[in-house]
């Protein structure tokens, strides 16, 4: 109680700070985390991570990032499996190109808004059944199934078992790489790659919990064997993890696979992915 209380009372000098318009430092904005006991009750890990949010207010965005990093060590002390989606979860990522352009660009997303009135989910689905049709050659059960699959990307952690969606097809053209594109448009934070490696994936899943559609899969699924375990773990929430060694102190991590995964390749899914997943066969467009 002693502790929960001193965490508000952190909370309520970091609001008087802010809005006496001084910035707070990163350090000042760690003090809460820091001063959490070994076994947080989940209050207090609440509690902290709010004086944490108010804190980051007016700051620089590379001081945000150093507030970032301590916060998500400072976690992981604690025993927390998922520390940058915990820290995130009150301070997402920007999104910007890195200054090193051999290193690629970051990775970042827009969370989802809530539509501001309720929907009918039926009249909802109706759309998105035309709207594939619209730009898929597919089957009406098809259209169904690749509209149902949408919804479910949106309401994926209200489900227990995580089915990937495999578009395949006999040769090129049927529309894979179009039925993706489309998918991007209407999934929450859709990440699509035409190749990616193992750690990428469970640690980009671990962090963001994006939507994962990848294409051209048959160039390189095949030839992982590393890669397929980590997407066949992803099948059931609760047995949705990989373990690693990370850092130099070579601390044992457990990082989540639970995401919603398409996959569009020519040919088969691989036959320990292939039972984890709903299959739509494609093909090319009748002239």
């Amino acid at each position: 109680m002693t502790e929960r209380k001193s965490n508000i009372e952190a909370l309520a000098a970091t609001q008087a700070t802010t809005q006496g318009a001084v910035t707070a430092t990163p350090e000042e904005a760690l003090s809460a985390l820091d001063s959490l006991p070994e076994a947080p009750s989940s209050s207090q890990v609440l509690t902290a991570l709010d004086c944490f949010k108010e804190a980051l207010k007016g700051m620089s965005e590379t001081a945000r990032e150093l507030a970032r990093e301590g916060a998500i060590k400072r976690l992981r002390e604690l025993g927390h499996a998922t520390p940058g989606r915990l820290v995130d979860s009150v301070m997402p990522p920007s999104v910007r190109p890195t200054s090193d352009t051999k290193a690629g660009s970051a990775i970042g997303f827009k969370e989802p808004e809530p539509w501001a009135e309720p929907v009918e989910g039926a009249a909802l689905l109706e759309a998105l059944e035309h709207t594939v049709k619209r730009y898929l050659a597919l089957e009406h059960r098809q259209a169904v199934t690749l509209a149902l699959w949408v919804l479910f990307t949106h309401a994926h952690d209200a489900f227990e078992i995580s089915p990937i969606l495999a578009l395949t097809s006999p040769d090129k053209g049927c529309g894979k790489s179009t039925a993706l594109a489309l998918l991007s448009a209407l999934v929450p934070k859709p990440l699509t790659s035409a190749n990616i490696t193992p750690s990428a994936v469970f640690r980009v899943t671990d962090y963001f919990r994006p939507t994962l559609l990848l294409d051209e899969a048959d160039t390189f699924l095949g030839d992982s064997e590393g890669l397929r375990g980590i997407l066949n773990s992803g099948h059931m929430r609760s047995q949705a993890y990989v373990t690693r060694v990370v850092g130099d102190d070579f601390q044992v991590c457990m990082f989540s696979t639970w995401t919603p995964k398409a996959v569009a390749l020519i040919g088969e899914m691989p036959g320990t992915l292939a039972d984890r997943s709903v299959t739509i066969r494609m093909r090319r467009r009748k002239q």
